[in-house]
């Protein structure tokens, strides 16, 4: 019958061996990447695929883009 080993913890080096603590830095980053509930606000999303593959995306002639041009007012 073999016991349940408990699971590895290992020491974040950033964080002088405390464990599960996010450096004080790291969170005053993580809070500017943080969205605001504005939702007016214009978001741009960069998108990478290969480029066989963006014929897909754009549509025939382009009537994706034009779709999502109309369709959201940009």
């Amino acid at each position: 019958m073999e016991t349940e080993q408990p699971e590895e913890t290992f020491p974040n080096t950033e964080t002088s061996g405390e464990f599960g603590k996010c450096p004080a830095e790291d969170m005053e980053e993580e809070q500017a990447f943080k969205r605001s509930r504005n939702t007016d606000e214009m978001v741009e999303l960069p998108i990478l695929l290969q480029s066989k593959n963006a014929g897909a995306v754009t549509g025939k002639g382009g009537k994706n883009i034009k779709a999502l041009h109309t369709d959201y007012n940009c």
